[in-house]
């Protein structure tokens, strides 16, 4: 699985004063217990990205070719401005 992944991020941000703590194998109430006590998370486009939306934890998430307008978690205060909005509006429009 991606244990040594997580396990060397979490060795390497404490290098520089980060705290990271891996969940693998968390149930979804631990998860979320974790989840709403970090000052922020960082996901991919995952199903903990919109947990930790749902617990109003601030997310920085990194979406591949997926798109986070459609994608992302259903929080206004996810986006930094009204013409974001827009532009991701038009986009989505575009795709169509």
């Amino acid at each position: 699985g991606d244990g040594g992944v997580a396990y060397e991020m979490e060795r390497g941000l404490g290098v520089h004063g980060v705290r990271a703590v891996c969940v693998q194998g968390s149930d979804l109430v631990m998860l979320a217990a974790v989840l709403q006590q970090c000052r922020v998370f960082i996901p991919g486009d995952t199903g903990p990205m919109h947990l930790a939306a749902a617990v109003a934890t601030p997310v920085l998430a990194v979406f591949g070719p997926s798109m986070p307008w459609r994608y992302g978690p259903l929080v206004e205060s996810m986006y930094a401005s009204d013409e974001e909005h827009r532009i991701a509006a038009e986009m989505d429009r575009l795709e169509r």
